[in-house]
């Protein structure tokens, strides 16, 4: 029962972080505040960015990264590209080259392949839910025990590999960048209570969620063989039942049978020889002819000779 909760409360858990990682523009912030009552702020992410004054709308820490420096708002991620496509097609001076090379970046392949995978990764966040509370509920074999593990490892990887391409294929280019560099200098010069630009909380979000998803695919295997070891044993319960029902006679009862019917065969054989000896012992003696027979078959012999003669007839007269 346990297991089925964590289960379950994990893959609940990691839907709200992965799509927290997918929209909230804080993979790269940096904030400034000149007293407790002004304070400035700005962060990007894979479809906003925002920036934020509070107290003094014109307190800026002089660490944008965006030309002209914003108004407290947020901008979309397609809105800021096409701006810097029309910024971008007349650049003249150099500082404004080097914050086009920065913005070659921001709206580079990397951060298209950002946003497709943890678009990805946000669905099957919701599949991954649906098909563990399917997984605990039924008690036979799912499509759940077959692929739930493979989701999950699936998102554990996707997390790891897109914090990744993301350090190096864009926080590390935009860092490096002259522009950056010459932003970094001064933001690292004034000790007004700056933070430059860093990786933000979304890219620790988001190597946890590599790391809790393999977590939840062990879970999964758990119950799932579990669940199947269950089955073996109803199985076994079963057929020891059906066996119970269709046992064969015990083997004393099979002795005794054998036992019986042996001397059933005995007695019978023994009947049959008594009776064959008795049938000898009273066998009838031969008949003995009396003599009173034996007078009257000669008498009637001799009548049969005597009526023989009678019939035959005389013979002729011999003449003289």
């Amino acid at each position: 029962m346990r297991l089925c909760a964590a289960v379950v409360a994990l893959a609940v858990a990691l839907v709200p972080l992965t799509w927290y990682v997918t929209l909230m523009p804080l993979w790269l912030t940096q904030s400034g505040e000149r007293d407790a009552t002004v304070f400035y702020s700005q962060g990007m992410g894979l479809w906003l960015n925002f920036t934020e004054h509070v107290g003094d709308p014109s307190f800026d820490p002089g660490n944008s990264l965006w030309i002209p420096p914003q108004e407290s708002g947020a901008d979309t991620y397609s809105a800021q590209c096409a701006a810097k496509q029309t910024f971008c097609a007349n650049a003249v001076g150099e500082l404004h080259k080097q914050y086009c090379q920065v913005m070659d970046v921001y709206c580079g392949a990397a951060m298209t392949f950002l946003q497709l995978a943890l678009s990805v990764m946000a669905g099957v966040s919701l599949l991954a839910v649906v098909w563990a509370v399917h997984l605990i509920t039924t008690t036979h074999r799912t499509i759940a025990d077959l692929y739930l593990m493979h989701l999950c490892v699936l998102n554990g990887v996707g997390c790891l590999v897109s914090a990744v391409v993301w350090y190096f294929c864009v926080f590390r280019l935009v860092l490096n960048s002259t522009f950056y560099k010459d932003q970094f200098n001064r933001c690292s010069e004034n000790d007004s209570g700056r933070s430059c630009w860093q990786m933000g909380v979304c890219v620790y979000l988001l190597v946890a969620g590599g790391v809790l998803y393999p977590v939840l695919s062990v879970l999964v295997v758990s119950h799932a063989t579990n669940k199947f070891r269950r089955f073996q044993r109803l199985l076994r319960r079963l057929y020891e039942s059906s066996a119970v029902v269709d046992v064969p006679p015990p083997l004393v009862a099979m002795k005794s049978q054998i036992v019986n019917s042996s001397d059933d065969m005995l007695a019978s054989g023994e009947l049959a020889l008594n009776v064959e000896e008795r049938l000898q012992t009273t066998s009838l003696a031969p008949l003995k002819r009396h003599p009173s027979a034996l007078r009257s078959e000669e008498n009637l012999d001799t009548d049969l000779e005597e009526q023989k003669q009678d019939e035959s007839p005389a013979p002729p007269p011999v003449a003289v």
